[in-house]
């Protein structure tokens, strides 16, 4: 049967959708396909690679069951936001694009509320040839009776054989794909008491949000914190979204009032807390800091750790540089002063695993911050250390920063309550949901929720 490899600017369907999408692959490969860049089986990262397709008609996605049953039951498509983790299947085994098998039209990918992922165009024209190793169009027949790797055979344009070119860039024995441990509603049900008495939108909902959670947090726990998102959703008297990627709960979404006046250039440690639920699927926005939300201030002056607990309930510690510092030496000397190489170290020590850690910093020219630091997979499935500010958007910086620019000037004398602590696997006091805005502008108790701050 005939085949063909698959590029960048690709069309897409998928069977629960009513428009046709577009594939971006980002330029970053050493061989590009007509002029654009040729895609390989894990470029199916949802609003990154794979972008909505109108929307959505089945009742599985929570969006469009939620709007049909406030409906009475009659079918109302909501937009789509694609829930696709796990990579494209049927790629090409024997030609390897940075390691990873080469995406073919006839590959498919599957969203997690149902939908199935086709190719409808696989991008390549007849147009430039003049980036980086183009080549021409490629199409190639497979002979399902042959013995041993898939046989090609160019039907047509002059053709350097894609195994050979990327020959030099694979190791011996590529890394082998990650595979994520999905979890499904038997086990639900037998970890969370209540689970089978939940409507089904809930189930989804918590299936959604576990599944989303990195496999470094253990089943048990991925599913009680996707069951008590649903509680933080019932105290804020809001729905819970699909989980959001990096850009989506970024990018001055968490604090877009930023430049409405000072009050919002002054409420990182809300911020920081903000985002970490955004990820969740949690549409909130940052309250402002002043003397009209009292719990917002409180929580600035260093209690940014004191909101959230561990899945057992117990109270939630934080790495602080001081204890970081007792224990360990330079030049078997004690580390009196902190430098921006030793911030660098102590960060890189305590986000070893995939997740979401709020920061605490003092500056150099005084006072402070809370903000994000984040390990999270790249298209290759290698994991990245990023900085990421979601308190003030710069298109120029982009999301992911480097670290270095947040350890350049801080203080080199840290106080004892800063440090750093990951969040994405603790659970957010509900206590202290009136540190947030909900989409429609308000937020329940705005003046008196939350324990009265010290």
């Amino acid at each position: 049967m005939a085949d063909s490899y698959v590029c960048s600017k690709a069309k897409i369907k998928c069977s629960c959708g009513d428009k046709i999408s577009t594939l971006t692959v980002f330029p970053d490969r050493t061989i590009f396909l007509t002029g654009e860049p040729q895609a390989n089986i894990i470029d199916h990262i949802s609003m990154r690679n794979i972008a909505p397709f109108g929307k959505c008609h089945t009742t599985a996605y929570p969006a469009t069951g939620a709007a049909t049953a406030a409906a009475h039951g009659k079918l109302t498509p909501m937009p789509c936001v694609p829930n696709t983790p796990f990579p494209w299947m049927g790629g090409k085994n024997d030609v390897l694009l940075k390691g990873q098998p080469a995406l073919l039209k006839s590959s498919t990918c599957k969203c997690v509320w149902g939908g199935t992922i086709t190719i409808t165009f696989d991008g390549q024209t007849e147009g430039d040839t003049t980036a980086p190793q183009t080549i021409p169009r490629q199409d190639f027949s497979i002979n399902e009776t042959d013995d041993g790797p898939l046989s090609t055979n160019i039907l047509r344009g002059e053709y350097k054989p894609a195994r050979k070119m990327v020959a030099q860039q694979t190791p011996t024995q590529p890394k082998p794909l990650y595979k994520k441990t999905l979890i499904n509603d038997k086990t639900a049900s037998l970890v969370l008491k209540e689970f089978d008495n939940y409507s089904d939108n809930k189930k989804q909902g918590i299936l959604r949000g576990a599944n989303a959670l990195p496999d470094s947090i253990n089943i048990d726990e991925r599913l009680k914190l996707a069951e008590h998102t649903t509680k933080i959703a019932r105290a804020l008297e809001m729905t819970i979204n699909a989980p959001m990627s990096i850009e989506q709960a970024d990018e001055q979404s968490a604090n877009p009032n930023f430049k409405a006046g000072n009050d919002y250039s002054i409420n990182c440690a809300t911020v920081a807390a903000t985002y970490a639920l955004r990820l969740q699927g949690l549409n909130l926005t940052a309250k402002p800091k002043n003397s009209q939300n009292k719990l917002n201030v409180w929580l600035s002056e260093g209690n940014s750790f004191k909101v959230w607990k561990n899945v057992d309930g117990t109270e939630a510690q934080p790495s602080t540089y001081r204890d970081w510092m007792k224990t360990h030496t330079i030049n078997k000397k004690p580390i009196t002063k902190m430098t921006p190489g030793l911030y660098k170290r102590f960060i890189e020590d305590n986000t070893k695993e995939e997740g979401v850690y709020i920061i605490t910093v003092g500056w150099k020219t005084g006072g402070g911050h809370a903000t994000i630091i984040q390990r999270w997979r790249d298209e290759r499935d290698d994991l990245q250390l990023s900085y990421i500010e979601p308190q003030v958007y710069n298109k120029e910086n982009g999301v992911k920063q480097s670290i270095d620019k947040l350890v350049a000037n801080m203080d080199e004398n840290p106080s004892s309550s800063r440090g750093i602590m990951r969040v994405d696997n603790k659970m957010f006091d509900t206590r202290y949901v009136s540190l947030f805005e909900k989409p429609n502008g308000s937020s329940k108790g705005s003046k008196t929720a939350g324990p009265k701050p010290n």
